[in-house]
């Protein structure tokens, strides 16, 4: 179960996929605006990675350029519908996007299914502008989505927030700020679906810990090289004395 985009596509069409793609569709939107009048937040170029689809319309629809990388494992549809594709198929160390090309990247269904994170993370830190910002989201290790198998976050390999940070941190990402999203217990129950916007309002407040998702936002910081110093020679100091007058001058103190 969820090895194949099909999957996904309709778990996202379900009572339940839509209420958790809501909630974080909201906390993206609040972090990176698809607002052109919001210039501190406007994205240039927006590279998606995994499964993003039910969370880049907001970003297509205000003419922000964006691409959908899909797994070559996971599959890939047209996507959008009925408008030129924005989506392709790669693979997990190898994206068809130039060096610095990406003002911001996010994964989403995509860490933790990684087969070598390293190499996915160092693709990010890649195709990242100086400065750049990545958003990745992952299941929470100890959180209830992460065993309920009946959705996507119950596959793969969770995480803690210190495991994230650690893995950010090696690959010369800094993390800046994070969030635990998704209060409402892995539940298809009207009930619950109905309260998922009320408890994570009232959850962020008082029993944050129990998110089933990380956010986490981090920049990809650039180290500058110090310049050399050269020291040029200072003239009548220091100077280096020929041997033979060196040898000459000893002689004739001698004498």
């Amino acid at each position: 179960m969820f090895s194949d985009i099909l999957n996904y596509w309709e778990f996202y069409r379900s009572p339940m996929g839509a209420v958790i793609k809501k909630l974080v569709r909201h906390r993206l939107l609040q972090w990176w605006s698809a607002s052109p009048q919001q210039r501190g937040d406007r994205l240039t170029e927006l590279v998606a990675y995994g499964y993003p689809l039910p969370f880049l319309r907001p970003y297509l629809s205000a003419n922000i350029p964006t691409a959908a990388l899909m797994p070559a494992k996971l599959g890939v549809i047209n996507w959008p519908y009925r408008a030129p594709n924005a989506s392709c198929l790669v693979l997990e160390g190898d994206w068809p996007v130039r060096s610095g090309g990406a003002e911001r990247v996010l994964l989403i269904h995509a860490l933790e299914h990684a087969q070598n994170a390293s190499d996915l993370m160092n693709e990010v830190a890649r195709v990242l502008t100086p400065q750049g910002r990545l958003i990745v989201v992952v299941p929470h290790r100890h959180s209830l989505w992460a065993r309920a198998e009946q959705t996507p976050f119950g596959h793969g390999q969770p995480y803690t927030l210190t495991q994230l940070n650690a893995l950010l941190r090696e690959h010369e990402l800094t993390p800046l700020r994070h969030r635990r999203l998704l209060l409402m217990p892995p539940s298809s129950r009207r009930f619950w679906l109905n309260a998922a916007l009320t408890i994570e309002i009232v959850g962020q407040r008082w029993f944050p810990g129990f998110g089933g998702l990380l956010m986490v936002e981090a920049t990809k910081q650039v180290v500058a090289m110090k310049p050399k110093r050269i020291t040029a020679p200072v003239h009548g100091l220091l100077m280096p004395t020929p041997i033979g007058a060196s040898r000459s001058s000893s002689l004739k103190k001698g004498d």
